[in-house]
């Protein structure tokens, strides 16, 4: 009997004081590996309540939902793990119908948190009033929340109590409610100070200090750079986004710069400009087929114009572009915009890439043409335009007729002795010969008549220069004052074919592009 009563006492003892722990953890959350599941009970003190909660711990993971009436934040196994802290009195509401996990890190200034005693609370709409869920956060900065609701959408926004300090601090992040559902490795962050800032200077490498807009992304204001060039933007602690700047015709480098949760301040975030070089505008090119009485050339005939955005600009290049490969074809003065390739195939298509340099050597954007294995007719060589050749004194043969109608045509000259100019004084127009016979009572004489008229795209022409052409020699025939617009070639032969180079000199002696006629 006395071993019976002994037996009674001891189980009485072992449940008061079992009543006595488990009211001590109601209400506090589990820290404990993602793996883990635990619920907050309010005062379990049913054996099955123990065992469900242990077995949940032991073969549950948290991307197995887990909802019960007795949902409240979750409860330790381990009581090494508890808040011993005080803290503001957040009791999470009850009655609720569902139930949202979600889990993560926690980071304190950019850094994930380390030691015991930070307590995690989130809140609904209402603030403060309105708490939907309070528990610890591990020493290794792992957090576990059961958050309750019944409303979807709902924002959840986050405190977090740090226990060195006795402060609370808001978390950046919210969450949207969404019911029996799992959030998982939902990182938050909080940092202990109000705010960062991010400097530099711009460095123009053209010249002086450019004015300048530095924008930050995330409905940040603008700044502007100084006078020296330098700025400053004064940010949110924790702010992530994309730093971008522009200016007028300015290319920067590097051309932005991308930021993630900055806590601190970062000086030196410098940048240099260059002015931007744009490409020519108006890039075009066209096959045409250019006769000869001895041979057939295709030219394609390149086109473009200047950029108004662009400055100082010395030259031009223009690259042919076969496949990956892109080829050097010509380098032009900053005042020629017409260029002929010569002896193209007639049935290939060819693409050419141009770009402007600058007095530093510096090439633009470039722009690309392509021209397709189709050809036009001579005609449109002879719209007045400055066709420079590699060399400068190389220039396409043009189709000539027969001695009823001869047409104004353009021959290939390569004469050393005279020097041809790149620059844009044009073709004289509509140069035309015709043989005549002129009869005395003692001769009969033939005369080739050569007559021509002034291009309206000339300026200070000065006089014309007629040459003989005789195979790959131009031998001087007759210089002409500038307001002269023909010529008498005299005792000519019957039956030869005669072939003319005519071109503009202008008040400096420089020779401009010719055109050419054969008189049959």
């Amino acid at each position: 009997m006395k071993k019976t009563l002994t037996t009674i006492a001891t189980i009485l003892v072992v449940a008061f004081i079992s009543s006595i722990f488990l009211n001590a953890l109601g209400a506090r959350t589990y820290v404990g590996d993602k793996d883990d599941v635990a619920h907050s009970i309010q005062k379990t003190t049913e054996t099955t309540g123990i065992r469900q909660l242990f077995q949940e711990k032991n073969g549950l993971s948290p991307s197995r939902l887990q909802i019960s009436e007795a949902s409240a934040g979750g409860i330790y196994g381990n009581a090494g793990n508890y808040s011993t802290q005080s803290m503001p009195a957040w009791i999470p509401v009850t009655g609720n119908a569902h139930n949202m996990i979600t889990y993560g890190n926690v980071y304190k200034n950019g850094v994930l948190i380390n030691g015991a005693g930070y307590y995690l609370v989130s809140f609904g709409p209402a603030g403060e009033a309105d708490c939907r869920s309070a528990g610890d956060v591990s020493s290794a900065g792992f957090y576990y929340a059961t958050i309750r609701g019944n409303t979807n959408g709902e924002t959840i926004s986050f405190k977090i109590y740090e226990p060195g300090t006795d402060t609370v601090y808001d978390i950046q992040q919210t969450l949207s409610f969404q019911p029996d559902d799992v959030k998982a490795d939902f990182d938050l962050i909080f940092t202990t100070f109000a705010s960062v800032t991010i400097s530099g200077k711009i460095t123009h490498l053209d010249h002086g200090e450019p004015d300048c807009i530095i924008d930050f992304s995330g409905g940040e204001s603008p700044v502007y750079t100084g006078a020296d060039g330098t700025y400053s933007k004064t940010l949110n602690a924790g702010w992530s986004g994309t730093v971008t700047c522009t200016g007028e015709h300015c290319t920067f480098t590097p051309p932005s710069r991308t930021y993630s949760n900055v806590f601190s301040d970062i000086p030196d975030q410098d940048y240099t400009a260059i002015r931007t070089i744009y490409a020519p505008l108006n890039f075009n090119c066209q096959k045409v087929l250019n006769r000869s009485l001895s041979q057939e050339e295709y030219i394609n005939v390149i086109t473009w114009e200047t950029n108004p955005d662009n400055e100082n600009i010395v030259k031009y290049r223009i690259y042919q572009v076969e496949g990956e490969t892109q080829s050097l074809l010509v380098e032009l003065n900053a005042d020629t915009f017409l260029y002929w390739h010569r002896n193209v195939e007639k049935d290939k298509q060819y693409t050419y890439d141009l770009v402007a340099v600058d007095d530093e050597g510096r090439e633009g954007v470039s722009v690309n043409t392509t021209t397709q294995g189709t050809a036009g007719d001579t005609g449109d060589l002879q719209a007045g335009k400055t066709a420079i050749g590699e060399s400068g004194s190389r220039l396409p043969r043009g189709d000539t007729s027969g001695k009823d109608d001869p047409k104004t045509a353009f021959v290939a000259s390569n004469k050393p002795s005279r020097a041809r100019s790149t620059g844009n004084i044009y073709s004289p127009l509509n140069f035309n010969g015709q043989k005549t016979m002129d009869r005395s009572l003692s001769q009969v004489e033939y005369i080739n008549e050569i007559t021509w008229a002034a291009n309206p795209g000339n300026e200070n022409i000065a006089k014309y220069r007629i040459y003989r052409v005789e195979g790959e020699t131009q031998s001087l025939l007759a210089e002409l004052n500038a307001d002269t617009f023909s010529y008498r070639h005299r005792k000519v032969d019957k039956d030869r074919q005669y072939t003319y180079a005519l071109a503009a000199v202008n008040n400096k002696g420089v020779e401009g592009l010719a055109a050419f006629i054969t008189v049959q």
